[in-house]
């Protein structure tokens, strides 16, 4: 676990608070997009489904402490 995640784990448990981590693929804003490897569209992440987990993570209730690895699929 990386020191950013242990902070914010001890804040949610000794503060309480809600707070969600965003391990962020291969994203790109669509007017910079470039042509993409292999390795690249296994971490990609489209501009849609970022805007959707944006959505569902402040939306979505009884959260206290999250990782979430945001990646579209790409299959």
């Amino acid at each position: 676990m990386g020191s950013k995640n242990a902070l914010a784990t001890y804040y949610t448990y000794n503060k309480g608070g809600a707070v969600i981590c965003l391990r962020i693929g291969a994203y790109e804003f669509p007017k910079d997009f470039t042509e993409m490897n292999t390795q690249d569209l296994s971490a990609f992440l489209h501009p849609d489904d970022v805007n959707q987990l944006l959505v569902k993570c402040i939306e979505t209730e009884n959260i206290q402490y999250e990782v979430l690895n945001a990646i579209s699929n790409n299959r």
